[in-house]
């Protein structure tokens, strides 16, 4: 596969960026051309990997400078630093990706443990607050880009924020506050010209938070996906994310703030 060119001299963190669809679009940034993608994950490789994973060193893959930061995106100090490690290493930041997420138990409202309530909006929503908080502290100090921008934020979201699944309670909820983050964050700096936008993933696609759905004892199991995703299984989605990610951090979308991207098969506006 030939690299492009289209992130060059961009400096990229990407948070959760060992495995799914964190790793397809840190893979993507260094493949078009950014400068520095900083990635940031509990562990350096996805759980159960063999060591080491070369495809977490982009630099090995692409000729791209990378660096690993152990980020719980959760706890604000290490969001912090992980935001930090770029400026640094990178003289600037550009673009910052929220990707974290988990799917937490199934259940209606009064069957869900209010710790295990709290516990996914903690990850699906103070980790993309937190990730925007740090970004947008640097954004605000640092110089507009040759574009006139100061940065990007991308929000990781779902398809079940405009399509509830049911049973997945905290999950819906949860995505749908990133939209809403994503608005906000959109409105509220636009004048100091930063952008915000999210990703709607769907259903349909190979990721370990798919899989951990299909899994679950409570789960609505794959026939529900794909019965409620029109165009079905999606054989390149975690690439045709990284991709979606790739436009939205770079200068092709400059007129765009406060969106929304479904690339889920269909399954949002399935009815």
């Amino acid at each position: 596969m030939v690299g492009g060119n289209r992130l060059q001299s961009k400096v990229c963190v990407v948070a959760v960026a060992s495995s799914g669809l964190g790793r397809a679009i840190a893979m993507a940034f260094a493949q078009e051309g950014a400068k520095l993608v900083v990635c940031g994950d509990i562990r350096q490789t996805p759980a159960g990997a063999p060591e080491p994973d070369a495809e977490v060193d982009l630099s090995i893959i692409w000729g791209r400078k990378a660096f690993f930061v152990s980020t719980n995106t959760t706890v604000e100090e290490q969001v912090e630093k992980l935001v930090a490690t770029a400026v640094k290493e990178g003289g600037r930041l550009d673009v910052m990706v929220n990707n974290a997420g988990v799917f937490g138990p199934m259940g209606s409202a009064h069957e869900l443990a209010t710790e295990d309530f709290q516990k996914t909006m903690a990850v699906n929503v103070t980790g993309p607050f937190l990730g925007t908080k740090y970004a947008v502290k640097d954004f605000l100090e640092q110089e507009a880009d040759e574009e006139g921008q100061r940065g990007k934020i991308i929000n990781m979201a779902s398809a079940v924020a405009f399509r509830e699944v049911p049973m997945a309670f905290s999950y819906n909820i949860s995505k749908a506050a990133v939209v809403s983050l994503t608005k906000t964050t959109a409105v509220q700096y636009a004048a100091q010209k930063i952008r915000c936008n999210a990703i709607c993933p769907g259903c349909k696609l190979r990721i370990p938070i798919t899989e951990q759905n299909t899994t679950n004892s409570r789960g609505l199991g794959a026939g529900f996906m794909e019965r409620a995703t029109p165009l079905g299984f999606a054989k390149n989605g975690t690439a045709e994310v990284g991709k979606s990610a790739v436009y939205l951090a770079s200068d092709e979308s400059s007129w765009v703030t406060g969106a929304s991207l479904a690339v889920d098969g269909g399954f949002a506006v399935h009815t």
